[in-house]
């Protein structure tokens, strides 16, 4: 189904693109596209999830502030020079880094997050697929609601 979507797929379906590949020693663009998406260690789908996990974490410091009251004072802070923006910035960046680095990424435990994913039974990924589903809903309604608190 994902292959519908995908234009890679498409575009490695036409002869002369297919011919491109075969002389400089790709026989199977299939395999190499794929690989390029799905691959653990340097795959688009590990980078745009650390991404995402990083972005869940800095709305929820947001949402934190701004239930605490302090957004308001922060961005009158951080707009009067450009030191104190990048101060800002370096400040809502740096724990998610430091999150990511301690939960995933030490000693490369996120790999064997996805050996032990791909042993699980399709009822247990569907199971952590609401999990991670209802863990981003309730993070961004966090982040909505918590901005109407913030006058």
């Amino acid at each position: 189904m994902v292959n519908y979507i995908n234009p890679f797929w498409y575009v490695s379906k036409i002869p002369s693109v297919k011919r491109f590949y075969q002389n400089r020693g790709t026989d199977d663009i299939q395999k190499q596209t794929k690989d390029a998406f799905n691959n653990p260690k340097s795959g688009i789908n590990s980078i745009h999830s650390v991404g995402l996990a990083g972005g869940l974490i800095i709305f929820f410091t947001i949402g934190i502030l701004d239930y605490c009251k302090l957004t308001p004072l922060i961005i009158d802070w951080t707009f009067r020079s450009d030191a104190n923006i990048i101060l800002t910035l370096s400040i809502l960046i740096l724990p998610p880094i430091i999150i990511n680095y301690l939960t995933l990424f030490r000693n490369n435990i996120y790999l064997d997050y996805f050996k032990e994913f791909n042993t699980w039974s399709i009822k247990q990924r569907r199971n952590y697929l609401w999990l991670g589903a209802s863990t981003i809903l309730f993070i961004s309604v966090f982040f909505i609601v918590s901005i109407k608190f913030m006058k």
